[in-house]
């Protein structure tokens, strides 16, 4: 794990004036908040709603990656984690997910 192209340490510094948070099994981590996902689906029983963030973290932040079997709370809400795609020098990762809540 290398920063080569220089991303973990442009993205620190992007947390430190716009950075949230993440919790992950109690414990907070610096982020940055991409895109939402949010979109609607048209299936047999009507409209499946979905709501989601894509959210970078530093992989340096984590001594095991998260998985897809983890929720991470951002501004008080859940999220199940999608995907997780790691940077090509593997210095960050994205993880995509979707509100537990999206359909209440």
């Amino acid at each position: 794990m290398s920063d080569n192209y220089g991303q973990a340490a442009a993205l620190l510094e992007v947390e430190s004036e716009l950075g949230e948070v993440m919790t992950l099994g109690g414990t907070d981590y610096p982020c940055i908040i991409g895109a939402r996902t949010d979109g609607a689906e048209l299936g047999d029983g009507g409209f499946a709603l979905s709501a989601g963030l894509e959210i970078v973290c530093r992989r340096s932040l984590f001594a095991t990656l998260p998985t897809t079997r983890d929720n991470v709370t951002v501004k008080s809400k859940v999220h199940k984690i999608l995907s997780i795609v790691l940077s090509p020098d593997e210095s960050c990762i994205v993880l995509q997910t979707e509100d537990v809540n999206k359909d209440a």
